[in-house]
């Protein structure tokens, strides 16, 4: 009956072992994958920052080219003027 209990007792703990085993495995699998999700998350966030930076570049050198024409354009009439002025001087 000793040795029995002392059977048991070498069961119950190696069947607690392995189930401890399996739980930090299972707990690790979780993590691994909550991670795994993270970082694909972070990736994609990352993606689209960049396609957002790219058009708003693209906007930045739109409005750049037209502030530079109307510049110009400023430019030009202020010549215009200027040899008109002369003119009727």
């Amino acid at each position: 009956s000793i040795f029995l209990l002392f059977s048991n007792m070498r069961f119950a703990v190696v069947f607690a072992m392995v189930f401890c085993v399996v739980a930090a495995r299972t707990i690790d699998n979780d993590y691994d994958e909550m991670l795994s999700q993270r970082a694909e998350d972070i990736h994609t966030s990352i993606r689209e920052l960049r396609r957002e930076e790219k058009k708003i570049l693209e906007n930045l050198e739109d409005t750049e080219r037209a502030v530079i024409e109307e510049l110009l354009e400023t430019d030009h009439q202020i010549q215009r003027r200027s040899r008109v002025i002369r003119r009727q001087l």
